[in-house]
């Protein structure tokens, strides 16, 4: 009777998009609420699988709870996903073609946006990992921004003289930066330690979003001046060592709020790594790449 009880509630909680730590919290919750109603059916004098079978029945269908619970966490998240994927697409694509077919110019670092939008489109069509969801996804949103703020600063004129484009994107930037932190920021089902989790999230992010896009814009910049392929370095390795410790310090907090909240420090001077050769270079000081 406890395994099909607990595959059912499985079945529930699989349909939301939490975190494993949220999926955990969410299981354990819901699975005492139907062993309770269970039991009461034995009180009744029901047989065990009778008892089981109206459990899960009163309970209600996986699919239904699992997207009211979603819906709950965050409405229509899943809609405004596969609406900012499909905005991507058509902006990346468009600004392609139009520069290709108007200045007879084939820019094919623009179509690195599709990077970002295919991997949002995955998580607003995929639901069921094992992996931090939350985590991932944001980092799949804020890759999503850096490529299409990235790209769209070296837009040529056809594009960035046409007022209806460039609303049209400003609106979709601010779709994916809303996306990004009501994802990292969405209700969480235990409350334990919880101010210190959206607090890393919040942190990470504002750190991602005022250090990686200046780094990378600075990057473009120095190999335009010939700067040796060795310059990513300073940019790529600082933030994947970010990525680990954001990763880590939501494990962490859990368990030990104060140190993860103290090791945000650490993951803003490892961001700020990336501008140490443009501020040795400003003070008179050589960095070699």
């Amino acid at each position: 009777m406890s395994h099909e009880l607990e595959n059912y509630v499985k079945r529930i909680v699989d349909q939301t998009d939490c975190s494993k730590t949220e999926r955990d919290d969410l299981y354990e919750e819901m699975l005492i609420h139907v062993y309770m109603i269970c039991d009461e059916q034995l009180e009744q004098g029901k047989s065990k699988e009778e008892a089981t079978e109206y459990a899960m029945k009163s309970f209600g269908k996986e699919a239904e709870i699992g997207d009211r619970l979603q819906q709950a966490m965050f409405p229509f998240r899943k809609e405004l996903l596969l609406l900012l994927a499909i905005l991507g697409f058509l902006f990346t694509i468009g600004e392609y073609l139009i520069v290709l077919i108007e200045e007879k110019v084939a820019l094919f670092h623009v179509l690195s946006g599709i990077i970002g939008h295919s991997l949002v489109l995955f998580f607003a069509l995929n639901r069921s990992y094992s992996i931090n969801r939350k985590i991932w996804l944001s980092l799949a949103l804020l890759l999503n921004f850096l490529l299409l703020v990235g790209n769209a600063t070296g837009t040529p004129a056809p594009l960035g003289n046409n007022i209806f484009w460039m609303i049209g994107f400003l609106l979709m930037v601010l779709l994916n930066v809303f996306l990004l932190y009501r994802t990292a920021l969405t209700y969480e089902t235990n409350s334990h330690n919880k101010r210190a989790r959206r607090v890393i999230h919040a942190v990470n992010i504002t750190l991602g979003l005022l250090t990686a896009l200046p780094g990378l814009y600075l990057l473009l910049i120095a190999i335009g001046f010939g700067a040796p392929a060795s310059v990513l370095f300073y940019v790529i390795v600082p933030l994947l060592v970010w990525v680990l410790l954001y990763t880590a310090q939501v494990m962490l907090a859990r368990r030990h709020p104060k140190g993860a909240l103290v090791s945000l420090l650490l993951s803003a001077g490892v961001l700020g790594f990336i501008f140490m050769p443009w501020l040795a270079a400003f003070f008179g000081f050589e960095i070699g790449f």
